[in-house]
């Protein structure tokens, strides 16, 4: 083998390599950040991208389906003053990927906190008796509230459902 074939397979190998590394493939369900030198630039939808090697690269793979989360609120008071301990289940999707990767580290802490903090408001205005009986008059306002600060976030809560709301000064 001559010096010239050597070198052309080499730059063979090399071109290959390139390609490889700037072909990118984002799956069913998931979106990607794309970064180049480690600044946003946009998000790959699912299919086949390709970036500039070396220079691009993917910030985060964010799973866009909807997802469960349980949350407890151990401190939460009644009109009246009685102590409460609601447990609910929500259900969320993350519809800005870029947001609910920059914005915050941990989306599903910050819809926990988000969620909480509205029950904790909920529930401050109803008497024990209620809280335990009905604990969700208007679920569709409550939602709407929730969702107006989750969406800061790149969130949408689908759902929360009450699994528990005691007392346990009475329980």
């Amino acid at each position: 083998m001559t010096i010239y074939m050597i070198i052309l397979i080499m730059f063979i190998v090399f071109s290959l390599t390139l390609l490889a590394q700037s072909m990118k493939r984002v799956p069913a369900g998931q979106v990607w950040l794309h970064e180049r030198l480690g600044r946003y630039m946009r998000e790959l939808q699912p299919g086949i991208h390709f970036l500039v090697p070396f220079l691009d690269g993917i910030g985060a793979k964010i799973e866009t389906g909807e997802w469960q989360v349980g949350a407890t609120l151990p401190d939460g008071k009644s009109a009246d003053n009685h102590p409460l301990e609601i447990d609910v289940d929500v259900r969320y999707a993350i519809r800005q990927p870029a947001a609910a990767h920059y914005k915050t580290t941990h989306p599903e802490r910050m819809l926990v906190t988000i969620v909480c903090a509205h029950l904790k408001a909920h529930f401050m205005n109803l008497p024990l008796q209620d809280a335990l009986r009905e604990p969700f008059m208007d679920v569709n306002a409550l939602l709407a509230a929730m969702n107006k600060d989750a969406s800061e976030y790149g969130l949408e809560i689908i759902d929360v459902k009450t699994v528990a709301v005691r007392s346990p000064r009475y329980s």
